[in-house]
């Protein structure tokens, strides 16, 4: 099992952050993306993009990292150097990979619960999309997707902060 890591969220941070995801919601809702098919709940959509956002600052801030709080940028790193983040509210929630994740994304899976975020581990995105986490598309749980359980994530303490910042950027020889 990987060591949580748990980052504290200064009040201006969550401040950021919120504003963020409420950009990132207002967008959607805009563009005529604002169904969520993994929220039961639409009103949850606004939660998961306050909690994603506030997630992908606490990934930045224990890597030392630059976070641009990105809107409307679906291809592009959640944190600089080829870094995505996915979060999950349960305590035992699992990192989802979706069909269109590039395998050479390192994904990092972190557990919202405002102001602690607390960063549970990564998997390189080919690594995690194996047979045995794989469920297929559901009315409830959404598309198709691999849902990786917490102790397949590298323990992001033991590889160490600085590791992570030196692993391979993507496209990079």
């Amino acid at each position: 099992m990987s060591v949580k890591i748990d980052m504290k969220l200064t009040s201006p941070e969550l401040m950021q952050a919120a504003l963020c995801g409420s950009m990132r919601r207002i967008t959607a809702m805009k563009d005529g993306m604002d169904t969520d098919c993994n929220c039961r709940n639409p009103k949850t959509s606004w939660a998961t993009d306050i909690d994603g956002a506030a997630s992908e600052m606490a990934v930045s801030k224990y890597l030392r990292r630059y976070w641009s709080g990105h809107v409307r940028n679906f291809t592009g790193d959640d944190v600089l150097g080829g870094i995505q983040v996915r979060s999950t509210v349960y305590e035992q929630g699992k990192l989802i990979l979706r069909p269109d994740d590039p395998d050479d994304a390192f994904f990092i899976l972190v557990v919202a619960n405002a102001p602690i975020y607390s960063i549970r581990g990564g998997i390189f995105a080919r690594d995690g999309k194996i047979d045995a986490y794989f469920r297929p598309c559901d009315p409830v749980e959404g598309s198709p997707a691999w849902w990786v359980p917490q102790d397949a994530l590298v323990d992001l303490s033991a590889l160490n902060a600085s590791k992570v910042r030196e692993m391979p950027r993507r496209g990079a020889a």
